[in-house]
């Protein structure tokens, strides 16, 4: 199915760039903070988190703009299907990395991503607007939120450093994905 090879597409590019996103906003919390030690692999893996939904909300924000409508599936069954399509994706391969948890800690663990996908979907909607304009303030965007959660994760929330750290890397990321290619005719076969 056509979405089904778009959203592995995008979730491959995106997933192979993470640890350089996550090094990044290491990167700035060190340095604005050296009084601290490097980030442990639970907040790597909290910021981590955050990231990848991040950026399969924004890459459900993009297909708007090349998705054209079909026969027999409606615009917003297209959006839907997708939308659910990179959830699950994502869960799988979250779940699938934590195998060897006890079965009562692998669901707890599938709740927290889909309570944490549906929460950032429906939260980083309500922002009509991508990236601010060079002249914007970041406060009060959907890039100031999603940098908000990773100074969360950082346990420095509403951190001004890592708000911006964590929107370096995701622009970082973002402006390199080929979006015309990746919803080319070539992969609508």
């Amino acid at each position: 199915m056509k979405l089904v090879k778009i959203a592995e597409l995008l979730y491959a590019d995106i997933h192979n760039q993470l640890a350089d996103s996550i090094d990044l906003v290491e990167k700035f919390y060190s340095e604005a903070y050296e009084d601290q030690k490097i980030l442990d692999k639970e907040t790597r893996n909290s910021i981590g988190f955050e990231l990848m939904v991040f950026f399969l909300n924004f890459c459900f924000r993009q297909s708007d703009n090349f998705f054209k409508p079909e026969k027999g599936l409606s615009y917003a069954e297209k959006m839907i299907e997708f939308r659910d399509e990179l959830k699950k994706i994502f869960i799988h391969h979250m779940l699938r990395s934590t195998l060897d948890l006890p079965a009562n800690e692998l669901i707890e663990f599938n709740q927290f991503l889909n309570e944490l996908y549906d929460e950032r979907f429906l939260e980083y909607n309500k922002y009509k607007k991508g990236f601010p304009t060079e002249d914007e303030s970041l406060k009060g965007t959907l890039f100031w939120e999603f940098g908000n959660h990773i100074a969360e994760a950082a346990n420095r929330p509403n951190d001004p450093a890592l708000i911006i750290a964590a929107n370096e890397s995701a622009k970082k990321v973002l402006l390199g994905i080929d979006w015309k290619k990746v919803f080319s005719e070539d992969n609508f076969g």
